[in-house]
């Protein structure tokens, strides 16, 4: 699964909704029988890598692109 963006409005941040997304993006994933999920992002992107690494995704090496494995 290919996560092309993940965004909430400046008003509604730190509020736990992209978090919340995400874990819901990943049970539709595991219920679809996806065995992986990636998405890219700038590497001085920093509130989408806590985002990302908070809802279980590992970055690269180059800390730019995050998968989940389930297999």
């Amino acid at each position: 699964m290919f996560l092309n963006e993940l965004g909430v409005d400046e008003a509604y941040r730190r509020r736990g909704i992209a978090t919340a997304l995400l874990e819901r993006l990943t049970e539709v994933c595991r219920d679809r029988g996806c065995g992986e999920m990636f998405v890219l992002t700038e590497p001085d992107d920093e509130p989408a890598d806590a985002t990302y690494r908070k809802g279980g995704g590992t970055g690269a090496p180059v800390g730019a692109m995050f998968t989940w494995t389930w297999t």
